[in-house]
């Protein structure tokens, strides 16, 4: 839907099945078509990523090739760039009639594109073993200093565990007091501490140590100590800039000495200006504190340096990777790459080398212009999942999909998911089917490119696992692995109540359920009867977590947070927002939920159509705060009058349907003369809604009751 656009029209008749679009970037609508890749360019790319002799790849189709290549190296760390362009590639979606930008941005990474990656990558290597480098060299400087060979313990952790090295190694040694408090300090620090504690603080503890030594020794003269710390001087200026302090460098005249310091050292660098300024003196106490001091300084300089141009560099790229995300509306990615840049120079850095390359798609809506899939049930016993997909005028547009056998399921008791479920960048379907002997199967419908779906893939069914009225169950890639997952609650007989996760496979299906958190029936948590769950990345962390309102006995309301963690299991809930039983806020039940993006800033909100007793019906926005919990309620848009609807025949869904980066809110009702209805509406930048546009209104599209809106939680 262009921007600014707010009706939305629908052409549908029998329900049938829309492109499913992709889910990744937007090219220019300008891309020139030049035909497809040509069979010697798609074999110079295998040959380049060592399956020449592969010709099922190579004979592929653009796409296909790109997707095929993509699984084959998206698990190489060496190759994380190459991964990145790649689905940026083949989740290109096409924008105007006539044009295939996704054909187009195919095409291009086979030619080109592919091989820019593979420089950055290798770039991104050099950088890394040029930075490791560095990092191996300090370290074994700041080791030596105390008389310490650097091993690979040293050398390998992070900066925090060589302090703790460091103070192991000197804890019970009477000689290094000051770098023993030194490295306590460090350990107790910031990151930006512990890195000053490596550049500086550790050498100049143990040259405050000897320099103590030496001081306290009865046994030499006074000319004696002056030379020991002479010696002692040259030999921690040696460390610090990494030259081996060999008895012949020591025993050098001091002036000679910053001549081999001035030799050793990187052109324009600060040690190399300071030493030939001291070699240049005749003042033989230039010299003298050069060695003592100035070339720690110099050393200091040239660190700071080397560590602000990285900085510098980091930032660089962090912010292209803003402008790139930007554009192509990857909001998660967008809202990441904010988020490190408001933060400390090492999250810009974390991110820059890893975190880009562990954002997921957005949990909802990964396209451009989002598209509302439904599942259609039919009084056989059938259902079609279908998908209206958004065309750059704003209209919906369907294409006939797969309809399934007569019987095959129970549509009074279905519940539908979207999402990636096989990572392939296309939105599927999920249908969980409660049939009449109280068994559950868990069945996954495949998204084409062309917009039609594979049949349904079972992969789960039970005979005995729960009741379907008393599970709460909604999607989102919990556990950060690309794909979309399912999980929920479970209430059991005796008022227990579990929380389960399927977490996708490659191949789209789901594995066995595993419960990650339960609340035993005493003390009593809770009954799922209360519950309006909903999906979102509330912290940003890149996985998704999830929601639930939460209506008490007392009247209060609460919305409470379950975060995801790496196995996609929870952890214990969370209140994340409060509304006591005085004043009277609302009845949870009267509540309808929906979740998304819905003021762009990344994180997951929810919106809530309330319907009230006097049968008015008003838009409440929750939005996510950065630190966790919830904003109060946002109410946005009221109807004037009971005349707009009823509350019980309306439901929500929600998606970026203008392209705008934020997600908004679409109303399915059903009216009793059998029309159905969809209304639109678009959301602004504080997460509120405008009023509804009626986009589509028919008569014959089939039965309110028989529409499956994804992850429904009316």
């Amino acid at each position: 839907m262009a921007a600014g656009v707010t009706a939305v029209s629908l052409t549908l008749g029998v329900p049938t099945v829309a492109q499913a679009a992709p889910m990744a970037g937007v090219l220019a609508a300008d891309v020139a078509d030049q035909g497809p890749a040509s069979y010697e360019q798609k074999l110079k790319v295998a040959v380049k990523f060592g399956r020449g002799d592969d010709a099922a790849l190579i004979e592929r189709t653009d796409r296909d090739f790109v997707i095929g290549l993509w699984k084959l190296i998206k698990d190489d760390p060496d190759h994380l760039e190459v991964s990145a362009a790649a689905e940026l590639a083949y989740g290109t979606l096409s924008a105007p009639e006539g044009s295939d930008a996704t054909a187009a941005a195919c095409r291009e990474f086979i030619v080109t594109g592919v091989f820019a990656a593979f420089e950055r990558d290798l770039a991104r290597e050099k950088a890394e073993a040029d930075a490791k480098r560095q990092s191996d060299l300090a370290r074994a400087a700041a080791a030596a200093s105390i008389h310490v060979v650097a091993d690979a313990a040293m050398l390998n952790g992070d900066d925090r565990a060589f302090a703790q090295l460091i103070w192991k190694r000197v804890e019970n040694d009477t000689d290094w007091p000051k770098v023993k408090e030194a490295a306590a300090a460090a350990l107790a620090g910031t990151a930006e501490q512990q890195r000053t504690f490596i550049a500086s603080g550790l050498a100049a503890a143990a040259k405050q140590d000897i320099a103590d030594i030496i001081a306290k020794d009865q046994e030499k003269s006074e000319a004696e100590k002056a030379a020991a710390l002479a010696r002692a001087a040259k030999e921690s200026a040696a460390h610090k800039i990494g030259l081996e302090p060999t008895p012949q460098l020591l025993n050098l005249p001091d002036r000679d000495f910053v001549t081999e310091v001035w030799n050793h050292a990187a052109g324009g660098s600060e040690v190399q200006a300071a030493a030939i300024a001291a070699a240049r003196s005749n003042d033989p106490a230039v010299w003298k504190s050069f060695i003592e001091v100035g070339i720690h300084q110099a050393k200091d300089r040239d660190t700071q340096r080397a560590f602000e141009a990285a900085a510098a560099e980091d930032r660089r790229q962090v912010e292209e990777i803003l402008v790139r995300a930007e554009k192509i509306r990857h909001r998660k990615l967008a809202a990441a790459a904010r988020a490190a840049l408001a933060g400390t120079r090492d999250d810009v850095s974390w991110f820059r080398r890893t975190g880009q390359f562990e954002v997921g798609p957005d949990a909802l809506t990964e396209d451009a212009r989002a598209d509302i899939p439904v599942v259609y049930g039919y009084a056989t016993g059938a259902i079609a999942p279908l998908t209206f997909t958004t065309g750059p005028t704003g209209a919906f547009t369907s294409s006939k999909g797969t309809k399934t056998a007569d019987g095959a399921y129970n549509i009074s008791k279905i519940k539908t998911f979207r999402g990636d479920f096989n990572g392939d960048k296309i939105v599927d379907q999920a249908v969980l089917n409660g049939a009449a002997d109280g068994s559950m199967s868990l069945d996954t419908f495949l998204a084409k490119p062309d917009g039609t779906y594979q049949a349904g893939l079972r992969s789960w069914q039970h005979k005995t696992f729960g009741a379907y009225d008393r599970m709460r169950l909604t999607s989102g890639d919990f556990n950060k692995d690309g794909r979309t997952d399912i999980a929920g609650f479970l209430s059991y007989p005796d008022y227990s109540i579990g929380l389960h996760t399927w977490l996708a496979r490659e191949d789209g299906g789901f594995g066995n359920p595993t419960r990650s958190w339960f609340a035993p029936a005493q003390p009593y948590w809770g009954e799922v009867g209360r519950m309006k769950i909903f999906s979102g990345d509330f912290n940003n962390d890149g996985r998704t977590d999830i929601g639930s309102f939460y209506g008490h006995a007392d009247h209060s309301v609460a919305i409470y947070t379950w975060t995801a963690n790496t196995s996609g299991g929870f952890g214990n809930p969370t209140r994340a927002w409060h509304a006591p039983s005085t004043p009277y806020w609302g009845d949870v039940k009267r509540l309808t939920i929906t979740a998304g993006d819905f003021n762009g800033d990344g994180l997951g909100d929810a919106a809530g159509l309330y319907g009230y007793a006097d049968g008015k019906l008003a838009m409440f926005t929750f939005t996510a705060k950065l630190g966790g919990g919830f904003n109060n309620a946002l109410v946005s848009w009221k109807s004037t009058t009971a005349a707009f609807g009823s509350w019980d025949r309306t439901r929500l869904t929600a998606g970026d349907f203008n392209g705008d980066g934020r997600d908004d809110v679409a109303f399915l009702h059903g009216y009793d003369n059998g029309t159905v209805a969809l209304h639109s509406l678009t959301a602004d930048t504080t997460g509120a809604f405008a009023a509804p546009v009626k986009a589509y209104s028919s008569a014959t599209f089939g039965s309110y009751g028989s529409i499956n809106l994804a992850d429904d939680q009316t």
